[in-house]
């Protein structure tokens, strides 16, 4: 099996934070540390990533839009119970502001 972007960022939305090594060894492990490195490296530079610390303690999680579709795809009895927050729906003006990027939307 060769290098799947979608698999990485199926990991990482099962697993927020994970750690490169973590990733390599359960989400494709046939591949090299080097090529997982660069693929989570493309994620980044792509936004589809966020990164958290530095050196071993590196961890990676779902960024923006790709948090709510990960979200929006877990089975609805799945879903972590969340609540609103009030100060985003106070800035909230109809058709004037968006949460997702006009790409995504």
């Amino acid at each position: 099996m060769g290098l799947s972007n979608q698999a990485i960022l199926d990991y990482i939305a099962a697993h927020p934070g994970a750690r490169r090594e973590e990733i390599r060894r359960q989400a494709i492990a046939e591949v090299s540390e080097t090529t997982v490195w660069r693929a989570l490296k493309r994620l980044v530079d792509e936004g589809k990533l966020e990164v958290s610390g530095k050196g071993p303690a590196t961890g990676y999680s779902l960024a923006g839009p790709a948090v709510v579709r990960a979200h929006l795809q877990q089975p609805y009895n799945r879903r972590r119970p969340t609540s609103y927050q009030k100060e985003f729906l106070d800035r909230y003006i109809p058709n004037k502001t968006f949460y997702l990027a006009e790409t995504d939307r």
